[in-house]
């Protein structure tokens, strides 16, 4: 056995056993009797490294229910008795990571455990055992550990020194009561000899217990070590897993940073744009296939349990993503509420930023008031034409057209490429920038002549300003495409389709927003064309992959569920088409509105899934969808456009109204129905028509 006196550090004594390879029950021992030592210099062992590795490995250990425990620590007690023991000071001292003072305290209470059985003595509670390793860590009589329903569950990574875990928890109220897993004997898969079928089994009930331990304890606490580097605790399987758990018990999670790293985290993440995109792109990789565990073993049983139900890890990643969102947003939202309090003004930077994780979330009434703000606050401290103006308008902009706004996003548009043009050129990449969205836009407005000219210019100089390659050429590319496929050029759209998901693939690779973009172009492209099985297996990608990276509710992500929908439509797969059909529906009126030009597309869609339905069994809630699309396509676009003169001509097709003197009539024998609705105030008036047939754009 070497001295610890030969590294100065865990991190050392790691790197130098084993060659930094995994170490041994018995190095670890080897390591821990020694800081024994240090801690107790008087201190005479009575039993060798190989005796307790021996008494572990081949006792075998009875019935261990009483080990099984959501027993709650007081973060007082843990902090400043148990942290306080000669031995855990050392420990800390010396850097040791949690998992290994987590195998020290679990060994310790399975020894003892095990010594009880040997003496013919009942196991014992759980906190009788961990008062038994207390007394045996030197603590005084009168410190026992005070332990009580847990109302925090504590999730983090082994990886963590255990001194940053208390640095963290020194945070919390130091009366509360935390559930942790070092106290935890059942959690892991171990595989020694009498023990492991026992151990085994105790795992098996930490995790068909979790969620429900996890509702009852109403509150997740997940340490983060380093928010800038979010996958070194959100790559490990056991975290996922607990977070995962917490998003499906529908429990709130905090996130722990220390003091210093939260400050950082304001100023660096919230209020820089450079960090705000890196946090993005990283939450962006959550996926549980590649998590890490310490055990193989461990590995395979969690993701396992992960697609139990039904379920996939495309559901867990999103559940995840989507926490983890949620918990940015509302460490922003706190941060500018203090600021306001303050009397302060808060930065385009962080309005802009907020706005982004609202609109990102789905949550576009909510991230409007902010992009407006930051626009309001970016003209007044540096004029109409600073870099931040120009940032604030193009979000606005955006926003107001993603969310059916068209008139007020056309001269916020329109104002962002006039300024852009003088500001920077014609070939600079922010004017192609703004040449695009205005093509977009122009394109949504269904002036398919005049979107046609932005929208090759701005590709054309994409091509020779920034290669064939750039991920903005590769938009532009699909852009355009999608013009010359409503202009009815499906043999042109698709070059470009193919070209931009072919380059986005090797480039941007499999699960960048523009990929997604080009998979599901060219799906809804070959659909038109006829090639049903080849677009279905191109538009299961887009929306499984887009669960994942974007979450169920982003606007993006419900294109993909309408578009899957309506081929499965096309193919008579009615009853898979209908979940979908109604899953974009629900969620596009509670994410952008009742009247928002997508949601008027699924009532549209569904409307026309179950005309085609056999029997027709939703005729009546086809006929109210349909028209209530029409009426209100009339009110917020206007006659002349595209998807209102589709609406109309999808309702006279199938005999809902009819025209009569230049008006919009509906039937007779459905007037009825549409009675039982007036207190909504859903109704149709006579309207004057323009001409009709348009083909509606599929979204």
């Amino acid at each position: 056995m070497s001295s610890i006196q030969s590294w100065t550090n865990f991190q050392e004594w790691m790197k130098a056993v084993n060659g930094g390879k995994k170490t041994t029950l018995k190095q670890q021992f080897e390591l821990a009797f020694e800081l024994y030592k240090k801690a107790y210099p008087d201190t005479t062992h009575h039993q060798s490294v190989e005796d307790v590795i021996e008494m572990i490995e081949n006792t075998l250990i009875g019935n261990l229910d009483s080990l099984v425990s959501w027993t709650g620590i007081q973060v007082d007690w843990f902090l400043n008795v148990f942290c306080q023991s000669p031995f855990m000071k050392v420990l800390i001292e010396y850097g040791c990571k949690v998992w290994f003072i987590r195998k020290i305290c679990v060994i310790e209470m399975v020894r003892r455990t095990a010594d009880r059985n040997s003496q013919g003595q009942p196991n014992g509670t759980f906190v009788e055992n961990i008062q038994s390793v207390v007394k045996g860590w030197n603590m005084v009589d009168g410190d026992q550990g005070k332990t009580s329903k847990p109302t925090t569950f504590i999730s983090y990574t082994g990886a963590y020194t255990m001194e940053h875990v208390v640095r963290t928890l020194a945070m919390l109220d130091p009366e509360e009561y935390v559930w942790m897993d070092i106290f935890c004997v059942n959690q892991f898969a171990w595989t020694g000899k009498g023990r492991t079928k026992e151990m085994r089994k105790f795992r098996n009930i930490f995790m068909d217990d979790l969620q429900k331990q996890i509702k009852a304890i109403g509150n997740t606490a997940l340490i983060l070590e380093q928010w800038d580097n979010v996958m070194l605790t959100l790559g490990q399987m056991w975290v996922m897993w607990e977070i995962f758990n917490t998003a499906q018990a529908q429990v709130e999670l905090n996130v722990l940073l220390t003091p210093g790293q939260r400050a950082n985290f304001i100023e660096n993440c919230l209020e820089t744009t450079k960090d705000f995109k890196s946090i993005q792109a990283s939450l962006a990789t959550i996926d549980a296939n590649n998590a890490l565990t310490a055990d193989d073993i461990d590995r395979q049983f969690i993701l396992d349990r992960m697609q139990r139900e039904d379920r996939n890890l495309v559901e867990v990643n999103t559940s995840v993503l989507n926490v983890m969102r949620k918990w940015l947003a509302q460490e922003g939202l706190q941060h500018l509420s203090s600021i306001r309090k303050k009397g302060n003004t808060p930065s385009t930077n962080l309005l802009n930023h907020l706005g982004l994780l609202m609109r990102d979330q789905g949550n576009l009434s909510e991230a409007e008031p902010l992009f407006r703000e930051a626009l309001a606050t970016s003209k007044q401290i540096s004029g109409d034409r600073h870099p931040d103006t120009f940032v604030s308008i193009n979000n606005l902009g955006i926003l107001l057209h993603a969310q059916g706004k068209l008139d007020e996003a056309a001269p916020l548009l329109t104002e962002a490429l006039a300024t852009s043009r003088q500001v920077w050129g014609d070939q600079h990449p922010k004017t192609l920038f703004c040449i695009s969205n205005f093509g977009m836009m122009l394109l949504t407005q269904g002036k398919l002549a005049e979107a046609e000219s932005p929208l090759r210019e701005a590709l054309e100089t994409r091509r020779q300003v920034l290669g064939n390659q750039h991920q903005d050429t590769l938009s532009s590319i699909s852009i355009l495409g999608e013009l010359l496929k409503h202009q009815g050029n499906l043999d042109d759209a698709a070059p470009l389709y193919r070209e931009a998901l072919t380059t986005s693939r090797q480039v941007l690779g499999n699960r960048h927003p523009n990929t997604l973009l080009a998979i599901s172009n060219l799906a809804v492209l070959l659909q038109d064309q006829g090639r049903f099985d080849d677009a279905l297996v191109l538009c299961r990608e887009a929306l499984s992959t887009k669960r994942q990276v974007l979450g169920n509710r982003h606007p993006d992500t419900l294109i993909s569920i309408s578009n899957l929908g309506m081929l499965l439509k096309a193919q008579g797969k009615f009853g898979e088409a209908a979940v979908l059909s109604r899953e974009a529906l629900g969620t596009r009126k509670q994410v952008l509105g009742n009247r928002h030009p997508d949601t008027l597309i699924s009532m549209n869609n569904l409307a026309a899934l179950y005309l085609q339905q056999p029997g027709k069994p939703h005729k009546k809630e086809a006929f109210l969808l349909l028209l209530v699309a029409v009426q209100v396509s009339l009110d917020e676009l206007g006659a002349s456009h595209p998807y209102t003169k589709s609406l109309i001509d999808h309702a006279l097709k199938v005999g809902f109204v009819r025209i009569d003197n230049g008006k919009l009539i509906i039937v007779e024998d459905t007037s009825a129905t549409v009675s039982k609705y007036l207190f909504l105030g859903w109704f149709l008036v006579g309207v004057a028509v323009g001409v009709l047939g348009a083909r509606m754009r599929r979204r």
